[in-house]
């Protein structure tokens, strides 16, 4: 049983999706940090043609999320790479 007075340090496994072109297929499969990456990359050089799959996983959907020239995601469904996000909110 955790003590309030405890620190317990939680392994946390980053989420991956799969990163794909729309004429080159199969890129890799990113997690968090290696998507900005690749975004950072995108916008950095010009690039078009790439996507993201997100399967969400309360009701497995796929979703299709498009990363524009200006590294840019299409939208944000719900649950994707929220970790982060809400962890900071517990801090404020």
């Amino acid at each position: 049983m955790e003590k309030k007075d405890e620190l317990v340090v939680k392994r946390i496994v980053s989420p991956v999706v799969e990163l794909h072109h729309w004429d080159k297929g199969f890129i890799a499969q990113v997690n968090e940090y290696e998507l900005l990456d690749v975004r950072v990359q995108i916008k950095e050089k010009g690039l078009k043609g790439y996507y993201v799959i997100y399967v969400s996983q309360g009701d497995s959907n796929v979703h299709h999320i498009c990363i524009d020239k200006n590294g840019e995601m299409e939208y944000y469904p719900d649950g994707f790479y929220d970790t982060m996000k809400d962890l900071l909110l517990k801090l404020v």
